[in-house]
């Protein structure tokens, strides 16, 4: 269950690192399509301020190539040469016609050609000859004969057209050179003024934005000019307009895939960087992770080995509270026990102690592997004597099973003494006091009880209450069977260890004639006022307002003992009689400093007098000062001062 427990933890742990730096990363994904859009947005705007800087151009250049066309145009509608009223006949006055339209077109090299059409004549002439109207329109250029309708209502028109039997396209602009009552006059179509201008030199000024681009011109809403040929989807394009004069207006229309091909290389660059980017994100997001991996095993470790200390000193408790309460299936030590792991509810139970000696290695290896080998039973050790083992032991087996195995070690040699085997656990207390008295006298080589003295001194020291209350049971059966003088030795023996005033009991006893039941009577008067006084010290050392004198007796204690060998807050917890978490509680709200950072600046501060007074070498300093190691003490004065003794020394 323990190890499952763990797994689950570490998992989840894991899980809650993943998911942690996953939501580190988010931000910058965030910021990274971000980036996207704002570069992709800057490569459409630039693309679109091409367009626009683009089409200007192109349209400024449009009107200026216009006012040349209109300027000719007035040219001729003003010349006397194109009037029918003109004196000279045919062939002088079209020679005439044909000279002026090769010096015009000599001036102006936008055009192409350009065309006097005389539809009273059906002729069609241009600076390198006369054509027929039929061969003209059919061959040397094909226009849609709406362009001189329109042309006669409105002025001016323009069209697609195309030239020398269609193998070059381009435009074609028609002005009428009379009003439309003169035409009418003549029943003919008129007279018009052609400039043709091809599609080659319309590419030259109206080339698209790239290769997969598109320029058009339009007049009045209709395309007389596309620089690629095919059908145009307008949703994927940009498209840019500006209307030029006369009717005209001009359109660039940028691909959008070639927009995106452009931004590739901005886009590459910052692919590049947010892939690299997350790499080292990544990389750190697992370094980091590996850390926090380790600290967290650390401190699954220390919590583990803390839930273990925890859990065996709750059922430590169990054991000792088993031997002084009593105990009825249901009640609230079964409950307790249950849940520290002591099977209390087995079929069988028993009482076993025994000394430590070698023949008895067998017996106490057979009882610490019971718990570890033997599903279906277990062996708890009790620490009450330092040279006695004490077991209880719980057992799914039979008693006959269990007497077996014990008969088999007596016959090994092994020495020891056992309740009988009972199935009540109820009957554990009384069980225990049986065989503890049966060992006593049988082991028992003095009257004095050395054993249990010994063993009452190590529970106080430590704080053990559960086990001081069992010790003071047995030395108070001791004093109860003893003769005067082995119960008034043991009396006072215990009430010093306890820090009783056995000053006041001497007194009591002196001069009187009294029994062991006297000396039984005064001694549990004694240890009622020495709980009471516990219970109000107890209480002193965890209210706020402690008596300062005591404050300064433990600093008195620490700057007198710190560098007694074996020095440690237990045994000071010892002396002062009180546990060492009050002691330690105590001192951290008096002095807002643990026990053991003070003591750091003690020694720290000795360290710093004999570096400064002494020639002494780091070494034996460190020695001086119970540091295990020079490294041990190097490290904790950088760690105060900043700097190592050797630096200090130096620096002074």
């Amino acid at each position: 269950m323990g190890n499952n427990a763990e797994h689950k933890r570490e998992r989840n742990y894991i899980s809650f690192v993943i998911n942690y730096h996953i939501i580190l990363l988010i931000p910058m994904l965030i910021i990274a399509f971000s980036i996207f859009f704002i570069v992709k947005e800057h490569n459409l705007n630039r693309a679109m301020t091409e367009l626009r800087l683009k089409t200007e151009s192109q349209s400024k250049y449009w009107g200026q190539e216009m006012s040349v066309v209109f300027l000719h145009y007035n040219d001729c509608r003003f010349s006397k040469i194109y009037s029918s009223a003109y004196e000279e006949g045919y062939p002088v006055a079209y020679l005439d016609i044909m000279q002026d339209l090769g010096k015009k077109e000599g001036v102006f090299p936008f055009i192409d050609r350009l065309y006097f059409y005389n539809g009273e004549e059906h002729k069609i002439f241009s600076s390198v000859g006369t054509y027929g109207e039929d061969i003209f329109f059919s061959g040397r250029c094909r226009m849609d004969q709406k362009v001189l309708d329109e042309a006669r209502e409105k002025g001016m028109a323009a069209g697609k057209a195309s030239f020398y039997s269609g193998s070059r396209e381009g435009i074609v602009i028609a002005f009428p050179l009379h009003g439309r009552t003169e035409m009418e006059r003549t029943d003919s179509r008129g007279q018009y003024l052609l400039f043709t201008i091809s599609k080659d030199k319309l590419m030259e000024q109206f080339m698209p934005r790239g290769a997969d681009g598109v320029t058009l011109i339009t007049w009045e809403g209709e395309v007389i000019y596309q620089s690629t040929e095919g059908e145009i989807a307008e949703d994927e394009f940009e498209i840019y307009g500006q209307d030029m004069s006369n009717g005209f207006a001009v359109w660039n229309l940028a691909s959008k895939k070639e927009i995106v091909r452009d931004s590739m290389q901005y886009l590459k660059s910052f692919a590049l960087w947010f892939l690299v980017s997350l790499a080292v994100g990544i990389v750190l997001a697992l370094v980091y992770s590996r850390k926090r991996y380790v600290i967290f095993h650390r401190l699954l470790n220390q919590s583990a080995a803390l839930e273990d200390e925890r859990n065996a000193l709750q059922a430590e408790s169990c054991l000792y509270e088993l031997l002084t309460l009593k105990l009825e299936k249901g009640d609230e030590l079964w409950q307790k026990c249950l849940e520290c792991g002591i099977h209390i509810e087995r079929k069988s139970q028993y009482i076993i102690l025994f000394p430590k000696m070698e023949e008895n290695e067998a017996l106490k290896d057979y009882f610490v592997g019971m718990r570890r080998e033997d599903p279906f039973a277990s062996a708890y050790k009790i620490n009450l004597f330092g040279e006695l083992y004490s077991w209880l032991v719980l057992s799914g087996e039979e008693k006959e099973a269990i007497e077996q195995k014990l008969d088999n070690f007596a016959l090994a040699g092994a020495q020891f003494e056992r309740s009988e085997i009972f199935s009540d656990a109820g009957r554990i207390k009384e069980s225990y006091e049986a065989v503890f008295q049966k060992i006593k006298r049988v082991h028992r080589k003095e009257d004095y009880p050395w054993m249990e003295m010994e063993a009452l001194k190590e529970a106080a020291a430590l704080d053990e209450k559960s086990r001081v209350e069992i010790l003071l049971r047995e030395l108070r059966g001791i004093i109860a069977e003893a003769d005067e003088v082995t119960a008034i030795l043991t009396c006072f023996e215990t009430l010093y260890v306890l820090g009783v005033d056995f000053q006041k009991f001497y007194v009591l006893l002196r001069g009187k004639s009294f029994t062991r039941k006297d000396i039984l009577r005064m001694f549990d008067c004694a240890l009622e006022e020495k709980a009471a006084f516990t219970e109000e010290k107890d209480t002193a050392v965890s209210h706020p307002n402690y008596k300062k004198r005591s404050i300064m007796e433990i600093l008195t204690y620490l700057h007198e003992h710190y560098l007694d060998p074996g020095f440690s807050v237990k045994y000071m917890a010892a002396y002062f009689n009180t546990s060492v978490s009050n002691l330690s509680h105590f001192f951290k709200k008096n002095m807002d400093v643990s026990i053991s950072a003070y003591v750091d600046r003690i020694k720290l501060d000795k360290a710093k007098q004999l570096l400064r007074e002494s020639d002494m070498k780091i070494g034996e300093i460190a020695e001086l000062l119970q540091y295990g190691s020079s490294t041990g003490f190097a490290i904790m004065f950088k760690k105060y001062e900043g700097m190592t003794p050797k630096e200090f020394r130096e620096h002074i």
